[in-house]
């Protein structure tokens, strides 16, 4: 829209023209959904921020959903190959701990979905918008933000698969020294 005094062209996100400095009030051209897409835009990589980082608890509870099925039924296996009550107490366990990790993974938020939502909202301030330079340096703003989770996420997720990697060879070492130990 044109400022009504000077004839310049006035800011998306602004309500006042920079060239005369007539302040035009909301029915004065300016135009909400502009502002309703920074404001979402905002709201989304605020929620993102919010989430947990992936530490290797994350990465634990995450695969504790894989892991505690197959200990419930390694230990079914063992309590139906031996006399030892321990062995259905642990799949017991091994079962809830599998419900509790899996209520808690469908229950979390999880990234990949906010960061779809946020690259959807971002593509329609380009589209209606991205000529616009006040709302183009918004979205060059959110973008290196947004950039900036996605590598600080993973880089914490290339820490953790190290963690997982040395955890693993770990447990393959005691399994090793067991098994030779029970020869």
């Amino acid at each position: 829209m044109k400022c009504p005094v000077c004839g310049e062209e006035l800011p998306l996100l602004s309500k006042v023209c920079p060239v005369c400095g007539y302040v035009a009030d909301s029915g004065d051209g300016v135009s909400p959904r502009a502002e309703e897409i920074i404001m979402s835009l905002e709201e989304k990589l605020s929620d993102i921020k919010k989430l947990p980082l992936p530490t290797f608890g994350q990465s634990f509870k995450t695969a504790m959903v894989y892991i505690s099925p197959v200990l419930a039924v390694l230990c079914l296996v063992f309590a139906l190959l031996s006399a030892a009550g321990l062995f259905w107490i642990l799949a017991g366990l091994f079962l809830i701990l599998f419900v509790v990790f899996l209520v808690l993974k469908l229950t979390s938020k999880s990234y990949g979905k906010k960061k779809i939502e946020f690259e959807e909202e971002l593509k329609i301030a380009k589209r209606y918008f991205g000529k616009n330079r006040e709302v183009s340096r918004e979205i060059e703003n959110f973008v290196a933000e947004m950039n900036e989770i996605e590598s600080r996420r993973s880089s914490l997720s290339r820490k953790n698969i190290i963690i997982w990697i040395a955890v693993a060879a770990v447990f393959v070492a005691l399994l090793c020294v067991l098994i030779f130990a029970l020869k």
